[in-house]
């Protein structure tokens, strides 16, 4: 569910001249479940926000033992930024995903010398991925 502010009625009926047909309506319990999240979910967003900084610390440690890697940190997403440049790889996304690491290609985002990795997972699957890469690194030529 999502919510969409608009700075004038116009501009709301624009919208909703143009979301006919793209969007599904919701049912009442969407509606009840977003209520619920507005009124209780302060401590679960607490937890989760902590969560997700534990599994940014623990990436950017563990990226940093990587010789030719650097992570930049993501300042508002759960999504990081590895540059591979100093790696001497053609192919970093091909690289990580041989090595059986799930990434979004840096080239969709302008340069091919980085991937992006979503660390917003259990920190298993993050402890996994990264053994996996430091595997693959540790086994090039």
């Amino acid at each position: 569910m999502e919510q969409q502010l608009f700075q004038t009625p116009e501009l709301r009926q624009e919208f909703r001249r143009n979301m006919r047909g793209i969007a599904a309506h919701i049912g009442v319990f969407a509606y009840t479940a977003a209520e619920a999240a507005y009124k209780y979910g302060e401590p679960w967003y607490q937890e989760l926000m902590q969560y997700l900084g534990e599994n940014r610390k623990l990436l950017k440690e563990e990226i940093s033992k990587i010789e030719g890697l650097s992570l930049y940190g993501p300042e508002a997403t759960y999504l990081a930024w590895i540059d591979c440049s100093k790696t001497g790889l053609d192919d970093p996304s091909d690289f990580f995903i041989n090595a059986g690491v799930g990434v979004h290609r840096g080239e969709w985002f302008g340069d091919s010398q980085f991937v992006r990795l979503n660390f917003g997972c259990p920190r298993s699957r993050l402890e996994e991925a990264l053994s996996r890469i430091k595997k693959a690194f540790s086994q090039r030529n």
